[in-house]
């Protein structure tokens, strides 16, 4: 993701996960490894811009050393116990439903963003 400044912007990147949920955050970036797992890259000025520009939601996790920031999106559902919530997803209606909502969810947060 392009950061308002240039200095940062090979710094960052934004990324998407599901795991036992669905989650979307922004997270230090390794431009040389074209990867995040190294906690290393994150670095305090970055780290700063981020916080200060780049943080539309107050985030528990924010002092994970591999995120700056995430967000969970349709909490509701549980990827990892397969609960009702996910079950219902096989319902093409309700899938749409869902999926409507988590993009709105995602535009609504790139469009803060964005005005950063």
């Amino acid at each position: 993701m392009p950061a308002a400044e240039s200095e940062i912007g090979d710094k960052i990147a934004l990324r998407f996960e599901i795991g036992t949920q669905l989650y979307f955050g922004i997270v230090p970036w390794d431009s040389v490894e074209k990867k995040n797992w190294k906690p290393e890259s994150r670095d305090g000025d970055t780290e700063t811009y981020v916080f200060e520009h780049l943080m539309p939601v107050k985030v528990e996790d924010s002092n994970n050393k591999h995120w700056y920031w995430m967000k969970y999106i349709a909490e509701e559902i549980d990827f990892w116990t397969c609960n009702d919530a996910y079950k219902e997803l096989y319902d093409r209606q309700a899938f749409q439903e869902t999926i409507d909502r988590v993009l709105a969810e995602i535009a609504d947060t790139l469009g803060v963003l964005m005005k950063a």
